[in-house]
């Protein structure tokens, strides 16, 4: 099998049979190299080994027998176009250690019904690209994860957009209230597709929105609200009018009772709030049944649901106003008047919910009486609110409330939705009900003030770092036990839920969980017990004021981005028994002066000492066999590197932008200097490039400025045939390359 596959320094660079139908990749391969199995049109299936990390640019394009593919822990990245016109790729399996699946990786693949992924939902959900670069060209439309499926959404919105239809074969859509914009390659391919509908509040349409669809279907309709903001924006554009449809003699009457009901309760609220301090209302929906409308006097808002004849609520109203003018009575008080009278409570409008401004009183309080579901919406300087008649704070819905230090959360709630009170700095203590049964993931993650919280015991799921970067020392729950600011399951670490700036982790952990201490930035030293075996993924990332880690012997593998970013982290201790310096492990950690890699290490992943600006020394042992891409990359302080000959494979821009770099000996065990290599390094002085050396890729020493000797270890007629690739040496004021026989001009 091995013959067929052509490997080279770990990276599997081409299968040389077309015709193989199944192939088993050795152990070793770290790599699957850029077009390594293109064209192989009768591969059936390949078992791909723990180890390989990365599958590159379009690997198994056109592998169009290809049935399933299993892909291995150790992958992080599916490169671009890599399965593409995979067409009879059925299944696909992903493990939790993917983070980006690149354009185009699975384009074309029409026939995979069945994606799992080892990881949970919520990880799913990190994986960068899984919508439009693999969900949207497959029939699936779930995902099997570790705790449950992830349905996939009709259409895919980021950031206020609406980015793609993942559903090529749907007949109609209905864009979701949330969305601002519709991207222009939205509803490429949906042939099928017939229908969008619109919400009101568009005041833009733009033609370019649908040109992907007219691409796809000429005949297709934007079905909206006659005469709303959306349908008049439409109406005004000459390419989308033709294509505008409403009901418009159900409409015109709808409007017709609606502006009825609405002058009847404009009037007599205008009338009942005339001379009130710090009041106002507005009128959010009418039907020909009812009227919803936001009522505000000083700190108390309610959202009522009243009826056509103004008769039958005038009495209500009026004394739900007398009550809430009264100084002296509390949100329970009020309350009580609201039911006693029968006044039914609403609940915000979806279509209104994102445009919809709460605003507190003059000292940023609020009582709230709403019914149902409190959605995400906008509060205006919120320092304390008590809700009414609530039943779920839904995902979102007071994220980023950075001023609000006070929440009362009434008996009525069942559900705490995810993110609910993200990033709400300035919570200092929560009561959560007993009719609580579920917290959502990251429900009251990074509320730095959050010290007191009480769990009822009928709450059956808390959902993952649910209190994450809070400020609780101490908690007992079934579900979660938070000791000395850790949240500990079993002997793992799963995440930091205090501000402490020195954490022990306790005797028996043998796993710093992924992410446990991202973005801990009050954590200035942390002792990591000998215990510990494994630091996962970004374990501390983001710890600004971490000034030294010592890492105990127990550990073999330094994970990805696991101290990235750790800014004030000036010394560490790397243990002999580490094997491998992940990805990014410690990128950006400024004020890094010197480390010592131990014997032991094969590898120093990718970018994993890149932008430490005052890394002035670091120890190579002869262990190590690669230097990753840019694992040096902007080490502005960096004077000297010896590279041990051990090293056979100094990967691109490994050294780029070493601007103090003034020697470097590159060992006989190198073959090819890659691109970019030491491109930047403007102290660079002299070179010595060894005989081994047969290919310099593109730009390796561009813009190494004071390079003025280069030395060849074997004859001008070896120089010659080195495969120099152009821009090499763009920017070198050197004119003529020093051989063992001679000069050789450059």
């Amino acid at each position: 099998m091995t013959d067929i596959l052509k490997i080279e320094n770990g990276v599997l660079i081409a299968c040389t049979d077309k015709s193989v139908t199944s192939v088993v990749i050795p152990e070793g391969v770290r790599r699957i190299g850029r077009i390594a199995f293109l064209d192989c049109a009768s591969l059936v299936s390949v078992e791909i080994p723990e180890g390989v990390r990365y599958i590159d640019e379009r690997a198994f394009n056109r592998c169009s027998s290809l049935e399933s593919v299993v892909l291995p822990s150790s992958v992080t990245e599916i490169g671009e176009y890599a399965f593409r016109t995979c067409k009879s790729l059925k299944s696909v399996v992903i493990k939790s250690s993917a983070t980006k699946i690149c354009e185009g990786a699975f384009e074309y693949c029409e026939s995979i019904t069945s994606v799992e992924f080892s990881g949970t939902v919520a990880q799913w959900k990190e994986v960068e690209g899984k919508e439009v670069n693999l969900l949207h060209y497959i029939p699936a439309m779930s995902v099997k994860c570790s705790d449950g499926e992830w349905q996939k959404p009709v259409i895919f919105v980021k950031d206020g957009i609406a980015v793609k239809c993942l559903y090529n074969k749907a007949t109609s859509v209905e864009i979701p209230e949330d969305v601002t914009a519709i991207g222009k390659r939205a509803f490429s391919g949906c042939k099928s597709l017939s229908t969008v509908t619109l919400g009101d509040d568009f005041e833009k349409v733009p033609s370019e929105w649908f040109d992907s669809l007219n691409e796809a279907n000429a005949n297709y309709e934007i079905i909206c609200t006659e005469d709303s903001l959306t349908y008049k924006a439409i109406k005004r554009s000459a390419r989308l009018k033709a294509h505008v449809k409403t009901l418009a003699l159900q409409n015109a009457k709808n409007k017709k009772i609606a502006q009825v009901n609405k002058a009847g309760a404009d009037a007599v609220l205008s009338s009942l709030l005339a001379g009130k301090a710090d009041s106002s209302f507005e009128i959010l929906s009418n039907t020909k049944s009812s009227t919803v409308v936001l009522l505000k006097i000083a700190k108390n808002t309610g959202l009522f649901k009243l009826g056509t004849d103004s008769s039958k609520w005038l009495l209500k109203i009026k004394k739900v106003i007398e009550a809430f003018s009264d100084l002296s009575k509390s949100g329970a008080d009020i309350f009580a008047v609201i039911q006693e009278l029968k006044l039914p409570l609403a609940e915000i409008p979806v279509k209104k919910a994102k445009l919809l401004m709460l605003k507190a009183d003059c000292d940023g309080f609020m009582n709230l009486f709403v019914t149902g579901k409190l959605i995400a919406k906008r509060f205006k300087v919120i320092k304390s609110i008590a809700l009414f008649g609530v039943t779920e704070i839904c995902d979102n819905a007071f994220k980023g409330c950075k001023s609000l230090a006070s929440v009362v959360i009434p008996p009525g709630v069942t559900e705490i939705g995810e993110g609910a009170f993200y990033g709400c700095k300035s919570l200092t203590s929560v009561v959560i009900p007993e009719g609580v049964t579920a917290i959502g993931n990251w429900a009251f993650y990074d509320c730095k003030s959050l010290s007191s919280v009480v769990i009822p015991p009928g709450v059956t799921e808390i959902g993952e770092e649910a209190f994450m970067g809070c400020n609780i020392n101490e908690l007992s729950h079934p579900l979660l036990a938070i000791k000395d600011g850790l949240v500990v399951k079993g002997s793992k670490v799963l995440y930091c839920a205090s501000q402490s700036g020195s954490v022990t982790i306790p005797d028996g952990v043998m796993e710093i969980g992924r992410m446990a201490f991202r973005n801990c930035t009050s954590l200035t030293s942390v002792v990591i017990p000998e215990g510990v075996t494994e630091i996962g993924a970004s374990a501390f990332f983001a710890c600004k004021s971490l000034t030294s880690v010592v890492i105990p012997p127990g550990v073999t593998e330094i994970g990805f981005e696991a101290f990235c970013g750790c800014k004030s982290l000036t010394s560490v201790v790397i243990p002999e028994g580490v094997t491998e310096i992940g990805t990014s492990a410690f990128r950006s950690c400024e004020s890094l002066k010197s480390v010592v890699i131990p014997e032991g290490v094969t590898e120093i992943c990718e970018r994993a000492f890149r932008d430490c600006t005052s890394l002035m020394s670091v120890v190579i042992p002869s262990s190590v066999t690669e230097i990753g891409e840019e694992a040096f990359c902007g080490c502005t302080s960096l004077a000297s590197v010896e590279i041990p000959s051990s090293v056979t494979e100094i990967d691109g821009g490994a050294f780029f932008g070493c601007t103090l770099l003034s020697s470097v000996e590159i060992p006989s065990s190198v073959t090819v200097i890659v691109a970019g290599t030491f491109e930047g390094c403007t102290s660079l002085k002299s070179l010595e490039i060894p005989s081994s050396v047969t290919v310099i890729d593109v730009g390796a020493f561009k813009d190494c400025t004071s390079l003025e000797m280069i030395e060849f270890g074997g004859t001008v007629a070896q120089w010659k045939s080195v495969e120099k690739n152009s821009g090499w040496h763009d920017g070198v004021p050197a004119t003529s390359v020093k051989c063992s026989d001679g000069e050789a001009e450059l």
